[in-house]
């Protein structure tokens, strides 16, 4: 036999079945995305303090702790490492976008954004980021590699002539 009360007991199975209460850990989940996207740092890790430790919560505490102490490389492999195991979620890819953008490498952001949107294509935060990230136009010669000094002095006239949002 067990040794939760019965009440306690009645509350956890109303949880799982009638699903009108939610669960605390899910709310203080939710609690620390929130934050996170706002880039409250602390109150994100204050409110992972309730959640249990997957690799979900823990790939999502170092993140916070490494934008926290302004060394956003550090989050990386712990969110890698939580892809690896299984933790996937559109969450994770965003709050993996967020630690790739900051510490400079944008062309691995763009990558794993674009897995993050194919795998959750109306997510908001993942479609925020594409906006903010933009699209590249293509080269103006396209047989030739963008960074071909011709492409190059190329796309500065058209961009002298046509404008930046042209």
């Amino acid at each position: 036999m067990s040794d939760i009360p019965l009440d306690d007991f009645e509350k956890r199975l109303e949880q799982l079945v009638g699903g009108r209460v939610r669960c605390a850990e899910a709310d203080a989940v939710e609690q620390a995305l929130s934050a996170f996207y706002r880039g409250a740092y602390r109150r994100c890790l204050d409110a992972l303090a309730l959640a249990e430790a997957g690799p979900w919560v823990l790939a999502l505490r170092e993140a916070a702790s490494a934008l926290l102490a302004g060394r956003p490389q550090l989050g990386v492999r712990p969110c890698f490492e939580a892809l690896r195991r299984g933790a996937s979620g559109p969450d994770l890819y965003a709050v993996l976008v967020t630690l790739l953008l900051a510490s400079g490498d944008r062309a691995r952001a763009y990558r794993v954004l674009r897995e993050g949107i194919r795998r959750a294509p109306a997510h908001p935060v993942l479609r925020r980021q594409m906006e903010a990230m933009g699209v590249r136009k293509p080269p103006v010669v396209r047989f030739l590699p963008r960074s071909h000094p011709v492409n190059r002095w190329l796309g500065r006239v058209r961009h002298r002539y046509r404008g930046a949002h042209a």
